[in-house]
């Protein structure tokens, strides 16, 4: 009897474990709430020196992050305000 861990999985549940996944991806907002707390937190002067460091280590990866979601965000809107700009006048050259 094959072990649970070797269990061939269905095409359509690694789809869905892929979704599942993307979905527990950070959104915007939670990602800058966090970095929000760990900006204050190194502000309020109470940390240690290696503390400050992780600290400033982490609020470095969520700026990071929080820049790719929106530099993704403006391509889209790039992408879609340009699709709307082009005519479709439906001639032929």
């Amino acid at each position: 009897m094959p072990s649970p861990q070797l269990k061939i999985v269905p095409q359509t549940q690694k789809k869905d474990e892929r979704s599942v996944s993307e979905q527990q991806k950070p959104d915007f907002e939670s990602t800058l709430a966090e970095l929000e707390r760990v900006v204050e937190g190194l502000e309020n002067g109470e940390l240690s020196l290696a503390d400050q460091l992780k600290a400033f280590e982490r609020g470095m990866e969520l700026s990071e992050q929080c820049k790719k979601m929106l530099d993704e965000a403006r391509l889209k809107v790039i992408e879609l305000t340009d699709s709307d700009d082009s005519p479709e006048t439906g001639e032929e050259s």
